[in-house]
């Protein structure tokens, strides 16, 4: 290499140098804005998965109570049903009874 070439290559790299240390010493500062910034969205994240955690826990009680009050529901039916059907009977009989008294 000539000396000119040399010279042009240092001027180059003492120049890239500096604007590596000024990129860096703006990279710096932005990175513990951003370490900061990650803390408090790593703290909200950690807060949500709680709370989302919670609310699963929370539904799954609600579905529970739900398929509870479902079987006691159909239960109920089944034993309105029944006094109707039951109700129905007697007052057929009673119908009866009030005929065969009538003859």
């Amino acid at each position: 290499m000539t000396s000119l070439n040399q010279t042009k290559l240092a001027k180059f790299s003492s120049k890239k140098k500096s604007k590596a240390k000024l990129e860096l010493s703006c990279v710096n500062k932005p990175c513990i804005i951003s370490h900061i910034n990650a803390d408090r969205l790593n703290r909200k994240c950690n807060k949500l998965t709680k709370d989302k955690k919670s609310n699963a826990v929370k539904l799954t009680e609600a579905n529970l109570e739900v398929e509870k009050l479902t079987r006691e529901n159909k239960r109920l039916r089944k034993s309105k049903k029944a006094l109707f059907k039951d109700k129905t009977n007697l007052i057929e009989e009673l119908a009866r009874e009030k005929v065969s008294l009538f003859y």
